[in-house]
Parts: C-alpha cells; sequence; structure tokens
C-alpha cells in the first residue's frame, strides 16, 4: 500500500472509531442509564432537584468544586480530541435516551424524573475524583507543617518510610495552604457525607484538570 493510499484511509478509520465510541456511549446507557444520571447530577450539584432537601449540602460542595474556565483549555488538557471524543460517546447516550423515550428504566418512573441530553462537559466531573481524597487532610497538615519547618525537621519529624528528602511544596501553594483553608475544609466535611472526606478547591474555580491542585473550600454559593 502506498502512502497516499494509506492517508486517503484515515478519514474512514477515524469515522469508525468515532462510531464505535457513539456505539459504547449507547450501551453504556442502555445498561445503566439511571445510574449515569444521578452521576451526572451529581458531579453538576443537581441531585437535591430530584433527591430533595437531604442532597442540598452535597450540591453545594460538588458546585464549588466544578470547573468554571474555559471549556477549551480544559478539554485540551486532557488530550487534543478530548472533546470529539466525549461529543462522539454522548451523542451515543442521547441516540438512546431519544430512541427509549417511551420505554425508559423503570428507576426514573419510581424516581419522578426523566433524563436530559448529555453534553460532552458533563463527563468532566470533578466530583468523580472525590473518593480519591480520603488523607486531604493529612496532606494539607503535612504541607504546612513542611513549609513551616523546612525539609530536614520536616523529615526528622515525620520520619517517613522509606527516608526520602520531603520537597517543599512549590511556592505559587503556599499562599494558599493557610490555617483558615483547613478550618473550612474540615467544616464542610461535617456538612458534606461524600465518601468519608472533602476536598478544597482552587479559589476562582478556573483552574485546567492538568493544574488542579488542593487549594481552599470555603466559598459560598
Amino acid at each position: 500500500m502506498t502512502n497516499k493510499m494509506a492517508k486517503s484511509r484515515i478519514p474512514l478509520v477515524l469515522t469508525f472509531i468515532f462510531l464505535i465510541i457513539s456505539a459504547q456511549g449507547f450501551v453504556a446507557a442502555q445498561d445503566r442509564l439511571f445510574q449515569m444520571e444521578l452521576w451526572k447530577r451529581a458531579g453538576q450539584g443537581r441531585l437535591a432537584e430530584v433527591l430533595g432537601p437531604s442532597a442540598v449540602q452535597r450540591d453545594r460542595y460538588a458546585r464549588l468544586l466544578r470547573y468554571r474556565g474555559d471549556m477549551k483549555t480544559e478539554y485540551a488538557s486532557y488530550a487534543p480530541d478530548a472533546y470529539a471524543i466525549l461529543k462522539a460517546f454522548t451523542d451515543g447516550i442521547n441516540a438512546y435516551i431519544k430512541s427509549s423515550a417511551s420505554k425508559l428504566p423503570i428507576e426514573f418512573k419510581l424516581a419522578g424524573f426523566a433524563p436530559e441530553p448529555w453534553k460532552p462537559e458533563d463527563c468532566l466531573s470533578r466530583m468523580a475524583a472525590f473518593s480519591m481524597t480520603g488523607n486531604a487532610f493529612a496532606e494539607l497538615d503535612n504541607t504546612a507543617t513542611l513549609n513551616a519547618l523546612g525539609p530536614e525537621k520536616f523529615r526528622r519529624l515525620s520520619n517517613p518510610s522509606p527516608m526520602v528528602d520531603p520537597d517543599p511544596v512549590a511556592a505559587t501553594l503556599r499562599g494558599v495552604i493557610q490555617v483558615h483553608d483547613l478550618r473550612a475544609a474540615r467544616s464542610a466535611r461535617r456538612d458534606v457525607r461524600c465518601g468519608g472526606a472533602a476536598v478544597v478547591i482552587d479559589a476562582d474555580r478556573r483552574t485546567p484538570r492538568s493544574a488542579v491542585v488542593v487549594a481552599v473550600g470555603h466559598q459560598t454559593v
């Protein structure tokens, strides 16, 4: 096969790949649309709309965590074709929703609401990483102590295993990790039970995924 012939097949291959991704979205919705809808609403901070007042505090925290910056920058932080992939996947989800409008899973009937069309950004939920933050407070405490004492004193105090030399947090983060931030995070933890831990967030909520750090979680909505 010549290079010219190979290149001529690239668009066809890409079309096939995106059709497969759409099919994956369709099948995923076919198997677990209700679960996916709750997951989406959890990330959007909209569970209280369907679950009632008991979900308000969780929604509040989800909205604090939501990314509110430029979506093109957000997609680019994942991969050059991230938007195209997520668009194909959510097109598949929406195709299933449209084709099954009259025979949705019984959970929707029991819960009293219907699924909404999906958008690519619905797949980029920061709340999805919430369960991986069980040691968030320890990390904040350790970072604050490290900056206060310096690497050598902190290493002797913490006695890490294996014995490694800790690196001070980047100077750009030092202003973020403060005592009142820790208090705010702990207060949020008392209000929100989600995976047993609380996450602190970027102050302006406009940091792309690739630069997301443990930061401050004391804004009000």
